[in-house]
């Protein structure tokens, strides 16, 4: 194995994974300072994402008694474990099997294993945010509970190297295994879509179960057989034996010797066809090869033959606009990263602060008094949920952008097609949620109507500085969705900007109902209306003027 060839594909896949103006804006850096390391500075910007995410649950378990609270310790290791390894599922589903550029390894001098290696960096830094918390708990858990330092930090190191490598080898072979089989060969979209869309909807609702105050807690509580190795690793480390060593530590390592070796005897020797579509078999002594075609490729082929044969033969732009726009859609990454998750994730987690403030409401009546509070909880709701498709809709066009630009019509009226079609699409899920809440908490018709239209108005404004964004930072030959998405500022800033967004929205709405209080029901009716009415007028201005700016670029 060539460790430089290795370093070399490293360097190659962290500048493949990462959005090309971030690229750009370090080589540009790299020029006036020849001994930047550009991949080193991408690895560092991850790094400490990372670790300020991690530093979270590190500083929540110092304040944990572990000995007294097993059961919280239980929970908390399951739960790190479980969402990792589901994100490393996604990640190395992504890198390895959606990606385009593993075809491309078949035709140099690079064996597979270290074309593996290679991309492992690119999976670890997919995972950081699950995988940097998983190492803090159990780093952090033997110092609570192993009777001497020594023995902690002999813990502590074994427990951060063995736990980790069995939750991210475990998901490598599972997904060649499924990879491996006929049915994911044959029907491979279908199969990614629907693992796909189980997996994110497990890691969105999984969230809730940290939250002692929820039936999903209370669930878990019930099914101890779940977190019940994790407890049984607190009582070992608390008091080591031979057998305690065996009973815990030994079935991680048992998971990463058998990934390992059937990584090197099974996964080695087939990835490239696995991966490619073609696999193969023996049946009846005889070999059969299925060759299975790319069908995003061959679906976006067939929209845009049909969108060309169809504007020269006058059908309706719009119904082929539609169908175009709808199979961009269909690229599982996109469906569930972009639009699905985001959409259903935050109204699980607004529901549990929902849930909990219902319990306190009993008795009291919501009319116009709430107006102001449903006012702001519309425009922190939109914040929360709106623009992410709005932020690739234009660049996910790829090659096809240039040529419908260069078809004889107004492009000015396709691409504000793309943004109300986006607009809509993006938007169904939380307005059912908006509208779900107020039914089930029975809440007025007209505070109902407020939290909608303060919400639609927001996202308009949102999703219009997105929609630029994307045209702004347009890539056209981006080789995965991921990279779409980490256009624009690093990592860091994102991450600052949603915990930003979380305290400010939650600090307002509670200031807001605080305000409302003190004010006479007239006042707070018309500060609401005027609210409403302000933020109309400022959404669809804005909206005039975002029109104008696409017309200029016709």
């Amino acid at each position: 194995m060539r460790w430089s060839m290795i370093k070399s594909l490293i360097r190659l896949n962290l500048v493949y994974s990462t959005d090309t103006a971030t690229v750009d804006r370090i080589r540009k850096k790299q020029r006036e300072n020849p001994n930047l390391n550009m991949s080193m500075r991408l690895i560092r910007t991850q790094l400490i994402v990372g670790t300020l995410f991690a530093a979270v649950f590190g500083i929540m378990l110092m304040f944990i008694d572990m000995k007294k609270n097993p059961e919280q310790f239980g929970i908390y290791g399951f739960f790190f474990v479980m969402v990792t390894f589901l994100q490393s599922f996604l990640v190395i589903f992504n890198v390895f099997y959606e990606s385009r550029d593993m075809e491309g390894y078949r035709h140099i001098p690079v064996t597979t294993a270290e074309v593996i290696l290679g991309k492992s960096v690119t999976v670890i830094m997919g995972t950081f945010f699950y995988l940097f918390p998983l190492i803090v708990i159990f780093f952090v858990m033997p110092f609570k509970a192993a009777p001497n330092i020594p023995l902690a930090v002999c813990f502590a190191l074994t427990n951060t190297v063995l736990i980790p490598t069995g939750v991210l080898i475990s998901a490598f072979v599972l997904i060649n295994i499924i990879g491996a089989t006929s049915v994911f060969q044959r029907h491979k979209k279908g199969v990614s879509a629907v693992l796909t869309g189980i997996v994110s909807m497990i890691l969105g609702i999984s969230f809730l179960a940290l939250n002692p105050q929820l039936f999903i807690y209370d669930l878990l509580k019930n099914h101890t057989g779940l977190f019940e190795p994790y407890i049984k690793l607190l009582e070992f480390e608390a008091s080591p034996t031979i057998k305690g060593a065996a009973v815990t530590l030994g079935p991680w390592l048992l998971i990463s010797i058998f990934g390992i070796l059937y990584t090197r005897k099974v996964i080695l020797t087939n990835l490239y066809e696995q991966v490619s579509g073609s696999q193969s078999q023996n049946a009846g002594g005889k070999k059969h090869k299925l060759k299975v075609a790319n069908e995003d490729t061959l679906k976006q082929e067939k929209n845009l033959k049909n969108m060309k044969q169809g504007f020269w033969k006058g059908r309706s732009l719009k119904r082929l606009l539609f169908k175009y726009n709808l199979g961009l859609l269909l690229d599982t990454t996109v469906l569930f990263q972009f639009l699905i998750t985001p959409q259903i994730i935050m109204p699980l987690v607004m529901s549990s602060s929902i849930y909990q403030t219902s319990k306190y409401m009993n008795g009291i009546a919501i009319d116009w008094q709430y107006s102001i509070v449903a006012v702001v909880t519309g425009i922190f709701y939109a914040f929360m949920t709106s623009g992410m498709l709005h932020f690739i809709i234009i660049s996910l066009d790829r090659e096809n952008f240039n040529f419908i630009k260069s078809l004889p019509m107004d492009f000015s009226e396709y691409i504000m097609y793309k943004f109300r079609f986006a607009f809509v699409v993006q938007d169904i899920i939380p307005m059912a949620f908006i509208i779900g809440i107020c039914v089930w908490l029975r809440i007025p018709y007209y505070i109902m109507l407020m939290v909608s239209l303060s919400f639609l108005f927001t996202a308009l404004l949102i999703c219009h500085r997105d929609f630029k964004s994307d045209y702004k930072h347009l890539d056209l030959d981006w080789q995965s969705v991921t990279q779409l998405a980490n256009r624009g500022g690093s990592n860091i800033k994102k991450v600052l900007i949603f915990f930003l967004v979380i305290f400010l929205g939650t600090l307002f709405t509670v200031i807001s109902y605080f305000i409302s209080k003190e004010m006479s029901l007239e006042l707070v009716r018309t500060i609401s209306v005027l609210m409403l009415i302000l933020l109309a007028l400022i959404s669809l201005s804005y909206h005039r003027m975002e029109v104008r700016f696409w017309k200029s670029q016709s």
